[in-house]
């Protein structure tokens, strides 16, 4: 949708669904009013010039820190606002209590170069940081789940480690599995030869 620059949402507000403030391409400032009580992930996907995200001052639920929309508790990341100019370099560091990055939440932050994930992560969403300019990854010993193209079109992703003491995910000759090595999950960039293993399914 083109053309909406702003948006202001009804006092009343309680739930926003997935995808429901997606693909607007000229929104630059949005309004969250207090009453809403929940929002589905990928919130605010392919928003591209969406530069000021506020919330009603009695708003309890979400906070913005950092450019990052979390829950009140800075357990879930919702999305990260900006970062769309690849000339520019953003780095990122994630507050140690997040649990969970929403799919879509770094979607095309061209300009994000450096992330970095806490302890206790447990989740990354499906295409959480595509499309994006990190060039390193360390998934921390706490993440359970990985989304499908979670680093779709990373092209400058030439490092994934996995931390030590995960037993959900290992990373063999530059390519990412999950721990029993049925699943291929990502690639290092600069790789020109793979042998995918018998156990992929």
């Amino acid at each position: 949708m083109s053309g909406i620059t702003s948006l202001s949402l009804p006092s009343t507000l309680k739930r926003i669904g997935e995808l429901s403030i997606s693909v607007c391409f000229d929104l630059t400032e949005v309004n969250l009013p207090a009453s809403v009580e929940e929002i589905s992930e990928s919130l605010f996907c392919s928003c591209l010039k969406l530069q000021s995200v506020t919330f009603d001052k009695d708003n309890k639920n979400f906070v913005m820190e950092s450019n990052m929309i979390m829950t009140a508790d800075k357990t879930r990341i919702l999305r990260y606002i900006g970062a769309y100019d690849e000339n520019e370099t953003v780095s990122v560091s994630l507050p140690s209590t997040v649990k969970k990055i929403d799919k879509n939440s770094f979607f095309f932050c061209n300009c994000l170069k450096e992330i970095t994930l806490p302890e206790g992560l447990e989740s990354i969403g499906i295409l959480a940081f595509s499309y994006t300019g990190i060039s390193s990854l360390t998934i921390p010993s706490t993440v359970k789940y990985i989304g499908t193209g979670f680093a779709e079109d990373t092209k400058n992703l030439k490092t994934i480690v996995v931390a030590e003491g995960n037993e959900n995910f290992k990373v063999v000759d530059g390519v990412l599995y999950d721990a029993d090595m049925t699943t291929l999950l990502k690639a290092e960039a600069g790789i020109k030869s793979i042998t995918i293993p018998e156990t992929v399914t």
